[in-house]
């Protein structure tokens, strides 16, 4: 039996755009920083998702891992965009 995934907290309907902030938060780890660019990249992946966009094999998003600038986290090409969470991603 497949566990159901919780993704209220990233549904878009559900963000206050009076009180959203713009910017980043000021991230003193890399593992702070990881995490917030991995759910900036699940959030853009979610919203194209829910517009009706797939990838699919011709596309994918990428951020830079903060402290390999070498790598990239990226989308997998097997899941819909709108059901994407941060630990789907891909380095």
């Amino acid at each position: 039996m497949a566990l159901k995934k919780d993704f209220s907290e990233t549904r878009l309907d559900r963000i206050d755009t009076k009180t959203a902030e713009c910017k980043p938060p000021e991230l003193l780890t890399y593992e702070g920083e990881r995490a917030w660019r991995k759910h900036v990249l699940t959030v853009a992946l979610r919203t194209f998702g829910d517009k009706g966009y797939d990838a699919g094999l011709a596309g994918h998003f990428t951020v830079r891992d903060p402290k390999h600038h070498d790598r990239f986290w990226v989308n997998p090409m097997d899941q819909h965009l709108s059901l994407i969470t941060p630990d789907d991603l891909v380095l």
